[in-house]
């Protein structure tokens, strides 16, 4: 599965959207793809948010890809 996100990452979209990626780890997928063209600013709480996720499909069995990861991010 991809999910594509958009915008800042900061404290409070990383607040809105972990429950929803989370969430996905849950669904029975092997891999989630988070597709990160379109992210235009990322602080701490983003980066943070990318580890929480991981750990939570790393207990799922499912493996986290961060995708099309552009200079804001690089």
């Amino acid at each position: 599965m991809t999910v594509a996100l958009a915008g800042d990452l900061d404290m409070d979209t990383a607040e809105r959207v972990e429950p929803q990626l989370t969430g996905l780890a849950g669904r029975g997928e092997r891999e989630l793809q988070l597709d990160l063209s379109g992210v235009t600013f990322c602080d701490s709480s983003g980066t943070e948010l990318f580890v929480r996720v991981h750990r939570c499909c790393l207990a799922a069995g499912v493996r986290l890809r961060l995708c099309r990861v552009g200079p804001v991010l690089a």
